[in-house]
């Protein structure tokens, strides 16, 4: 039995987390203290270490309305012919592929252009 009333989002994590009763076992003193301390406070804690929903999912969520900028490399075709261009993004590790008509802008000179 759990020591509160659920909520539409603990009922769902309890659902989706099968571990989770394991704090609600007749031994799990220490982790019951340690689980009420928590509660209402700020905490941080890294993207990729979300168990739910998916990382990737938050991220979207944050940023996937943000712009992007970089570097084309190459332009590629798939068997459908859908141009796709690779593109170098200064601030990620690896180059990423986006259908040419997601391209919103071209910058020339310094002097940003049209959208294409």
């Amino acid at each position: 039995m759990l020591p509160y009333p659920l909520g539409k989002c603990s009922a769902f994590i309890l659902n989706c987390l099968s571990w989770h009763f394991s704090c609600y076992s007749d031994h799990a003193d220490a982790c019951e203290s340690a689980n009420v301390e928590l509660l209402n406070q700020q905490v941080q804690f890294r993207v990729c270490d979300i168990y739910l929903p998916h990382p990737q999912t938050v991220m979207g969520e944050l940023y996937g309305a943000n712009v992007l900028q970089g570097r084309v490399l190459d332009i590629t075709e798939n068997d459908g012919g859908a141009k796709f261009a690779v593109v170098r993004v200064a601030e990620l590790k690896n180059p990423v592929v986006i259908a040419l008509e997601h391209v919103t802008g071209v910058e020339r000179n310094g002097q940003r252009g049209r959208r294409l």
